[in-house]
């Protein structure tokens, strides 16, 4: 009886095909943020978002890059210390973007479009 319980609180859980980024991000004084041209819903996919990121000082690389997925995924942007990107009409929600550091590879913000109660 208590396996039967356990189990079903196993297949009640919902699904998590969206890997977090492993670290405690963003790190201090770094700001990513991710704002989204419409109103999202769980599984809206095909819209367009901004980024806009700053580090400050304390950061030690003075250049950073914005990938698109994962840390080493397709280059959406890079820039200085105060950066703005937008995607084309391409963005889900669900998909992560992660602002690096390219000298030392350090991932220093990420961001997850989309309401934090959806997962796909």
């Amino acid at each position: 009886m208590l396996m039967a319980i356990a189990l079903f609180a196993a297949c009640s859980q919902p699904p998590q095909s969206s890997t977090p980024p492993v670290l405690s991000l963003p790190r201090p004084g770094v700001r990513l943020i991710a704002t989204p041209d419409r109103h999202l819903a769980c599984g809206a996919h095909n819209f367009r978002v901004h980024f806009d990121w700053t580090v400050s000082s304390l950061q030690p690389s003075p250049w950073y890059k914005l990938y698109v997925d994962s840390p080493t995924g397709d280059l959406l942007a890079s820039g200085n210390r105060e950066g703005h990107a937008d995607t084309g009409d391409w963005a889900h929600v669900g998909q992560w973007f992660f602002l690096v550091a390219p000298d030392t590879r350090e991932v220093v913000a990420a961001a997850r479009i989309g309401p934090d109660d959806c997962i796909e």
